[in-house]
């Protein structure tokens, strides 16, 4: 979990501070994983010393490897999630994306979906949304790089259920997740309460932005990925102050996110400090009371800032 953070600077309350603490902390901890539990052993002989399973896993998260995040995204035998991998260390590469138009991406994406579940099929074990450890999910759309995730997840072409978006979403912040030090994976792997910031929030806010930003730009141009990026710097700017740090450059450009900042400024007032439901849509931010006066420049954001990725 989160840290707490001081209170009394900025004359901002603990709820405001929390609850941007929360936003960027829920979207980095929505996994595909089921029950388990996590092994611990320690033991020393006359020459040797056997690192405990929580020794070894805290090892391997802080400076962790493809074939870690691996074991966090299990797939069936003959299935592979290595693309689903790639989005965690790399969520700029793509494999499976590349070179097409996001309308291209949305079919492709379609097709391999429609593929995959077509194997499982005739394999004799049909896709199971509630398969042991979201083996059934990654097996689904392990060939698919985290731009194809997107699409998916915004429903393109509106062409996906929305079992298949929640699935998207869930991976995504998967892969958020571990980018940004947190155990995400099975329950019964070790690790699963570690937390690289913990006494770091700072950094964690640093490490969010800087994933957020190596996103695609197709990414980018939604209302969700905008309000996560505005809330990570928000907090980052605060939380900085409150150590009597100053804050690095780590502005965005991008329209909606500056939009998104002097919104957000507005949430140190009384009553301004509370985020009400997930926010995916520009309906959301003009639901939320820290948004309010801010309404009639929306629209115009986010036209800029479409245009501001187009090709």
């Amino acid at each position: 979990m989160v840290n707490s953070v001081s209170t009394n600077t900025c004359g901002v309350n603990a709820a405001t501070r929390q609850e941007l603490l929360k936003n960027v902390k829920n979207d980095s901890t929505n996994t595909a994983t089921t029950s388990g539990t996590a092994e611990s052993s320690s033991g020393v002989t006359e020459d040797t010393i056997t690192l405990s399973s929580a020794a070894k896993t805290s090892a391997s998260l802080s400076s962790p490897s493809t074939s870690y995040y691996t074991q966090c995204m299990p797939t069936r035998d003959g299935f592979s999630s290595v693309n689903l991998v790639a989005g965690v260390t790399d969520p700029s590469a793509e494999p499976f994306s590349g070179g097409k138009t996001i309308d291209q991406v949305a079919s492709a994406a379609r097709n391999e979906l429609d593929t995959e579940y077509a194997a499982m099929e005739t394999s004799g074990q049909p896709f199971d949304f509630n398969s042991s450890e979201g083996k059934d999910w990654n097996s689904l759309m392990g060939k698919l790089d985290r731009r194809a995730l997107y699409a998916i997840s915004s429903n393109q072409g509106g062409q996906f259920t929305k079992e298949e978006q929640d699935m998207a979403v869930t991976i995504m912040g998967q892969q958020q997740g571990l980018a940004t030090g947190s155990y995400a994976g099975p329950n019964r792997l070790p690790g699963s309460s570690f937390f690289k910031y913990a006494n770091d929030t700072a950094g964690f806010m640093k490490a969010t932005m800087n994933y957020l930003d190596n996103v695609s730009n197709d990414e980018k141009t939604s209302v969700s990925w905008a309000f996560s990026r505005a809330s990570a710097q928000t907090a980052y700017g605060w939380l900085t102050e409150d150590q009597g740090k100053t804050s690095e450059n780590v502005d965005s450009e991008n329209p909606l996110v500056k939009l998104l900042m002097s919104a957000m400024a507005t949430m140190k007032e009384d009553g301004r400090g509370t985020t009400n439901g997930i926010i995916k849509t520009a309906d959301d931010l003009k639901n939320q009371w820290w948004f309010k006066g801010f309404e009639n420049q929306l629209d115009a954001a986010i036209d800029a800032t479409q245009k501001m990725y187009q090709a």
